[in-house]
């Protein structure tokens, strides 16, 4: 077949082959057709896209894949101004004391009687009155016609020192110094003071050390004939110094010097005869150094009391004798009373 068929149109080539090369016709339907079917693809898959009713694309995610941006992003977006910069840690103003720049710091400065302490793990600023320095101006507040004043003191309740207060100080210095005389101080009448409370302590002391009670615990029993019958003390239920010695119902002395002896004795009642109470010593009827006798009582029991003084040696001992003249035996008790003694001197 002819390279160029449609060069010699006289020429029957029906029954040739088809040519190899294309006609301006076919070769413009084939373009259009490829046009078409491009043009139908490419709006398949815009149309599968947001905007145009088909499925969303992917967002963009944070540090991850690529993708569109949504409402809310875009919202953030316009809201960031001009020239915007991260958050700072920074103050504006404290106490109308500016910020003197983007990052900018304040300090709390204690002042007198004040500490001032950061705590950083609970973001905290402890205040304290610590109270160990003169106070501040804070003081006049407290005092006369301040805005919080403290009641003055008053004799059951504490509180500040008033003007009257103030006078009566005064006066009493005045009259310490008075006392104190010419040549002397404060100082040397308050040594005086003390030196005198000092003694008296002493001798409070001196009196508690040597000093004893003693009791019986049971009856004794005397006879009505007025035969004169030992008291058995045996028990002593107060002792304030070891310089006595109980034994045989007689007390022992174990210091020389002047004691005060005082014994108290209880008859049970009858009205009949005398009572008596003796203070002997060394159980000698010629060392009798004291003795009461007193009339009886048929109601209530016969209460004899006795006091006598003696210069005593040490190892001299104490007795205490009754007697009574009813005709008939008595039962005699200490009557929670007994015996007194107490060295009075060296």
């Amino acid at each position: 077949m002819s390279r160029y068929p449609w060069r010699d149109t006289s020429e029957d080539i029906a029954d040739q082959s088809t040519s190899q090369w294309e006609t301006p016709g076919g070769a413009q339907e084939k373009a259009d057709k490829a046009l078409q079917e491009a043009k139908q693809y490419s709006d398949e898959k815009l149309n599968a896209h947001i905007g145009t009713g088909g499925g969303a694309h992917a967002l963009a995610v944070p540090n991850g894949a690529a993708g569109f941006i949504s409402g809310q992003d875009q919202a953030k977006l316009d809201g960031i101004s001009n020239g915007a910069e991260p958050n700072q840690n920074a103050f504006s103003r404290i106490n109308n004391i500016p910020a003197g720049q983007k990052e900018d710091q304040v300090t709390f400065t204690a002042g007198v009687g004040i500490t001032v302490t950061p705590d950083p793990v609970n973001k905290e600023i402890r205040i304290t009155s610590t109270g160990t320095a003169t106070p501040g101006l804070h003081g006049v507040e407290h005092v006369g016609d301040g805005a919080d004043p403290i009641p003055e003191a008053t004799e059951t309740v504490s509180g500040l020192m008033g003007a009257a207060d103030k006078v009566a100080l005064a006066a009493v210095v005045e009259d310490v110094e008075d006392l104190a005389g010419a040549g002397r101080t404060t100082e040397t009448v308050k040594g005086n003071a003390d030196a005198i409370t000092d003694v008296t302590a002493q001798l409070a002391d001196y009196a508690k050390k040597k000093y004893i009670r003693v009791a019986t615990s049971v009856f004794t029993v005397v006879p009505g004939d007025g035969t004169e019958t030992k008291i058995n003390f045996n028990t002593a239920p107060i002792v304030t110094d070891p310089i006595y010695a109980l034994s045989n119902g007689d007390l022992t002395v174990e210091e020389a010097g002047v004691y005060v002896i005082t014994a108290t004795i209880t008859f049970e009642p009858s009205a009949v005869g005398l009572r008596k109470i003796a203070i002997r010593i060394n159980d000698a009827t010629h060392q009798q150094i004291a003795a009461v006798q007193v009339g009886a009582s048929s109601e209530y029991n016969t209460v004899v009391s006795v006091t006598g003084n003696v210069l005593l040696n040490a190892g001299d001992f104490i007795s205490i004798y009754a007697a009574q003249t009813s005709t008939s035996s008595l039962n005699v008790a200490d009557g929670s009373f007994g015996l007194h003694v107490h060295k009075a001197r060296g």
